[in-house]
């Protein structure tokens, strides 16, 4: 039997990093599918020195920016794209601390 693959721990610091990197440009786009407006998965993945054009780093990618909207370090946040339609964005929510690692 093989052994159960575990999520890594990802550390405050690099949360934060993650952050930093959101906060420095955006409008995120909370759809992974979005063309005309980037995901908030692109910078975490630069933050994280992850590669998108790999299928294995890009669901950690999805995964970190469900498990974060969960933990309140990402928010997410109706509004309107350039053309008036409804769509969801993500912004940066509260900074993690030691204790809520590991996620």
């Amino acid at each position: 039997m093989l052994p159960k693959a575990t999520a890594p721990t990802i550390p405050p610091s690099h949360v934060k990093r993650a952050q930093a990197a959101i906060n420095a440009g955006g409008p995120w786009r909370a759809d992974q599918r979005s063309v005309k407006e980037p995901w908030v998965g692109i910078p975490i993945a630069a933050a994280l020195d992850l590669n998108l054009e790999r299928a294995p780093q890009r669901r950690m990618v999805v995964n970190l920016v469900r498990d974060w909207l969960k933990a309140g370090w990402l928010k997410l946040v109706p509004g309107q794209d350039a053309h008036r339609k409804a769509r969801d964005y993500i912004e940066v929510g509260k900074v993690p601390v030691d204790e809520d690692i590991p996620l």
